[in-house]
């Protein structure tokens, strides 16, 4: 992999926008890779795992333009009742992704075993 040098990128948190400097890398194989994207859980999506989650949990008990209020009026983060239905979606879409695969199904056997023997 060449290094390509560092590149600014800015993410939403539960904290509002962080902009952070990070190296890139690249090669023929993967494309651009951001190793520190990775390791904070925003190399595939623009919003922190954090936001992500109180957006999913905000939108469980109402509809996205309540939620998207009670975001900005909790944390101070404004997003459309759009955007939250697009988060909404990618995080479901991920669920049943990592539903089918093996390694949770391992996971699902093993917690399956444990409860039939308490």
């Amino acid at each position: 992999m060449r290094n390509k040098g560092s590149k600014q990128v800015t993410h939403q948190t539960i904290n509002g926008s962080v902009a952070i400097t990070r190296k890139v890398y690249w090669s023929s194989q993967t494309g651009m890779v951001a190793p520190a994207d990775h390791w904070l859980g925003i190399d595939k999506n623009r919003y922190s795992p954090g936001l992500r989650e109180m957006v999913c949990r905000l939108s469980l008990n109402e509809a996205f333009v309540p939620a998207s209020k009670n975001l900005k009026r909790l944390v101070q983060v404004t997003l459309s009742s759009s955007a939250i239905r697009g988060i909404v979606s990618a995080q479901a879409n991920w669920r049943r992704q990592t539903e089918r695969s093996e390694h949770y199904k391992g996971m699902l056997v093993a917690t399956e075993t444990i409860n039939t023997m308490s």
